[in-house]
This record gives C-alpha cells, structure tokens and sequence, in this order.
C-alpha cells in the first residue's frame, strides 16, 4: 500500500492513500476511518507518521477530529468552474506590486496518484517539485508547490527560478502557455504555512489548485497554492475570471 523505496516521504504516501479511498468514496461522508494505531500497525510505520497524513488532510477539509470519538470524513466540498487563470507574477504587475519568491526547495520525488492524475503520467513517473513563497512588495502573499514534468529538470535547476515560471517556460521551450482548471476551497492555516506566510495559527487561507495547459492541451504543470486569506480574494465573471490580491 506503501513504498518504503520511495523518495516520496511515508505521511505523504499515507495521505494520498486515504485521500484516494475518500474520493473513489470507499470511505463514505461521515464514517469514521480507521484509527492512528491501527493505521500504524496496518502500514508498519510510526503513529506520529499516520498523524501527520491524517493532520494535512485535516487542515484540508478532507476529515475532521471528533475528540474522544475518532477521525471522520466530511462532506465533499462544492466545486466552481473558473475558467481561465492568472499567473502569480501577471497579477502582481496588475496590481503595481513588485512580484518576488523565495525558492524553499527542489526535489526530484516519485509522483503521486493526484500529480500523475493532473499530468498524465505513467506509473511510477518521477516529477520536479519546486517549493516557494510568492511575495508581493516584500508581503508573503502565497506559498506554492509546483510540480513539474521531468522533461524540464536540466533547466530549472541549472537556472534561478525566482519570477515568472510560465515566462521561463515559454521562453526555453518554444511554447505557449494554453488554459488552466482551477479549484478554491477555504481552509485553515498550519504551523508550517502561518510561519512562511506570517500569519497567525488557524488563519484563514485559501487553497488553490491549477493545472495549467500548453496550446497544444498538454499538461505541464500542477500548483497546490495556499493564499493568506487577509490578503487575497477571488471573483468571477462569465468568460473571465478575475484574481484580485487585497493587501
């Protein structure tokens, strides 16, 4: 159920697992999953690592802690369409902010299901994952996750990847980049992400997903974001959508 070979680390592995039992819905809205030390000995590894799977899913909105009573699986959240996104680096422009990041880290790591999903990869592909905080004037605004085909590896690690990812992208590759497919869900900030983005525990964030398209509707490029809510809202138009950052 698990790769212990993997370079994927096992709480990772372990949430995505559950995650995928939740979603194929093996495990209904409202039942109760299994507990942390029945997870522990199932899987042979540690509680503490069953915990934090289960914690990230959590702070996701995927399950929520009963204390004294267990772990159960909420309601799937509604989805709304958007359908066309603007990049991080275009938006602060817009705005008239300076658009900075600061790269966390750069790791080759063995896909997951939800990665390989987005990006049309086969079994056991390995994916670039670029970890960052995106700043406007100096502000911590978002920390992201991009996870890259291994086709663009050489270049981003043989480069300084601190703006625009799609300008780079585009101006490498010959390419153009195409449409995206968007979720927003509001959830809760962590330890780790209050942290990067200066905010207080349990802060209001919101979590995006994008898979962003070449013209030629191939995937490239799957981003797991989380906005400081205090500084950050969406809107919507039809045919348009419209990211506005609030600061």
């Amino acid at each position: 159920m698990i790769d212990k070979s993997s370079s994927t680390p096992l709480y990772y592995q372990i949430k995505e697992m559950i995650k995928e039992k939740i979603m194929s819905t093996e495990w209904q809205a409202g039942s109760a999953i299994p507990s942390e030390n029945t997870l522990s000995k199932l899987l042979s590894v540690s509680r503490l690592t069953v915990r934090q799977g289960i914690q990230e899913l959590v702070d996701e909105g995927y399950l929520t802690r009963k204390r004294g009573v267990g772990t159960f699986v909420l309601e799937n959240k509604i989805e709304q369409k958007l359908v066309a996104a603007t990049s991080f680096t275009s938006l602060m422009h817009q705005k008239g902010k300076v658009p900075t990041s600061t790269i966390l880290s750069i790791d080759e790591i063995t896909a997951s299901r939800s990665v390989k999903h987005n990006l049309v990869l086969k079994n056991d592909s390995k994916v670039l994952s670029i970890k960052r905080i995106r700043y406007g004037d100096d502000v911590p605004v978002a920390l992201e996750t991009v996870f890259l085909p291994l086709e663009y590896r050489d270049y981003v690690l043989d480069n300084n990847i601190t703006h625009s990812l799609h300008g780079f992208i585009e101006k490498n590759f010959n390419v153009k980049i195409g449409d995206a497919k968007q979720t927003v869900e509001a959830t809760l900030a962590n330890e780790q992400e209050a942290n990067y983005l200066n905010l207080e525990m349990n802060a209001p964030l919101l979590l995006i997903k994008t898979v962003t398209y070449l013209t030629n509707n191939k995937p490239f490029e799957y981003v797991i974001s989380v906005y400081a809510g205090e500084r950050f809202k969406i809107s919507s138009q039809i045919g348009e959508l419209r990211t506005n950052q609030v600061m």
